[in-house]
């Protein structure tokens, strides 16, 4: 049978041993909770930078097709100037 001493020292050992673990179950859970936060942050900024793009793009193609626009109408008024000027030419 085991002594008061011996019982005690394994009673001790398994105390130390519980403590360690809920020490480590601690750390380990702050050092999530940061992982966790960052990466709540980061999907955040992500999604900012999804809604600044599809904001650029439409913005983009607005221009692009005003630009279209204004290209067409260059080449139409180019056309009427050289028609003047052939007509100019003829009298």
């Amino acid at each position: 049978m085991p002594d008061y001493n011996q019982v005690n020292q394994i009673e001790q050992e398994k105390r130390k041993k519980r403590n360690d673990i809920q020490r480590e179950v601690i750390m380990l859970e702050s050092e999530l909770h940061k992982v966790t936060s960052g990466k709540m942050s980061i999907e955040a900024e992500i999604a900012r930078f999804k809604r600044d793009m599809d904001y650029l793009k439409s913005n983009m193609q607005q221009k692009q097709q005003q630009l279209r626009k204004m290209e067409q109408d260059m080449m139409m008024r180019q056309s009427e100037v050289a028609h003047l000027k052939k007509q100019l030419n003829l009298i």
